[in-house]
């Protein structure tokens, strides 16, 4: 019954550009809406191989990553992403870049930081449009997220998605980027901003408690801030691993500072510099280094190394006594968050 529900939701969401498809893509697409979701998949994989025209193929392998990723099949779905990037597309077909960041999220969602990096970089260099560009910011903090083995380390990167919101160019995300900060932060003030101007979103859904998260690697290994967040309804705490949900449990009242204890600096706080970028490789960094002197400012490397033993390279640009870097960056095209003391 699962199977069946999970791919009637699947087959409603692309039917939706049916019509932009060519007649032969649409009969596939036809003839597996009525099988079960396994039997679907293979018909669809059938379909790719047979396919002799590479418009067809894309189209198919879109469709099929599509079903393979609402159904919780995530690295199948990243390769197939990944290959129908690598395809030539068409005229109003998505983009190479869109792909590849959809293949980000889906490595992302069964635990392969380093595979979404390196797609995420690999659109970095490309011009996109500004909403693949509040992704492509949006999904590089998920993926830091996924890579934190403890609650002092969530400061950055809350930092950082505590700044998007409501930021010029981050609106096509804005819901994300709330239900991420309440999940590890579970604070209120995010859950009852995100129900009331997206009261129609999965997100909004999300911490109504209408629906559940999956338990993948990103949502439920990262550390929080309290042991889960309270369902915004007040009727129960999300389900998570090892533990029963409490029940009747009120939220928090919504505040407009963030308590001591989660370390989230408010707008008083003083800002030690801007980061203007994160790499791995210290060849992108100086990169952007070249590009920030070339338009008048200084900027430097600041090295990190992770638990993990990976070395990053981040770029960035001291505030001035005027207080005004963060203004000047902007103005001048580069996108920056702050560094508080």
């Amino acid at each position: 019954m699962i199977k069946r529900i999970i791919f009637t939701v699947c087959i409603f969401l692309i039917a939706m550009p049916l019509l932009s498809y060519s007649k032969e893509v649409q009969s596939a697409v036809e003839k597996m809406a009525g099988k079960e979701l396994t039997a679907a998949l293979e018909y669809l994989e059938q379909q790719i191989s047979s396919a002799s025209k590479p418009r067809d193929k894309r189209d198919l392998l879109v469709i099929t990553a599509s079903v393979q990723e609402s159904s919780g099949f995530y690295e199948l779905a990243c390769r197939n992403y990944e290959k129908a990037a690598g395809l030539q597309s068409s005229e109003g077909s998505e983009s190479a870049s869109s792909l590849l960041l959809k293949a980000a999220r889906c490595a992302l969602s069964f635990g392969d930081s380093q595979l979404a990096d390196s797609y995420l970089s690999a659109v970095s260099r490309t011009a996109v449009s500004s909403e693949l560009g509040a992704k492509i910011k949006l999904y590089a903090v998920w993926s830091w997220l996924s890579k934190i083995s403890d609650e002092a380390s969530l400061h950055e990167p809350l930092v950082i998605l505590s700044s998007y919101t409501g930021l010029k160019g981050m609106e096509t995300v804005q819901s994300s980027i709330l239900l991420t900060l309440w999940h590890l932060t579970g604070d209120a003030a995010y859950s009852t901003k995100l129900i009331r101007e997206y009261p129609l979103s999965m997100e909004a859904a999300v911490v109504q408690g209408n629906i559940h998260l999956l338990p993948s690697p990103f949502w439920y290994f990262v550390p929080r801030k309290m042991p889960a967040p309270l369902i915004a309804s007040g009727t129960a705490n999300e389900e998570s691993p090892g533990s029963e949900p409490e029940k009747n449990v009120n939220p928090p009242e919504k505040t407009d500072k963030t308590s001591d204890d989660e370390k989230i600096p408010d707008e008083s706080a003083a800002i030690l510099h801007y980061q203007l970028g994160f790499f791995r490789n210290r060849e992108n960094a100086q990169d952007l280094i070249q590009r920030l002197t070339d338009a008048g400012f200084k900027a430097s490397v600041q090295e990190e190394l992770r638990q993990s033993g990976t070395l990053y390279f981040a770029v960035i640009v001291k505030e001035n006594p005027d207080g005004n870097m963060g203004a000047q960056l902007k103005n001048a095209g580069f996108e920056c968050y702050p560094v508080f003391e």
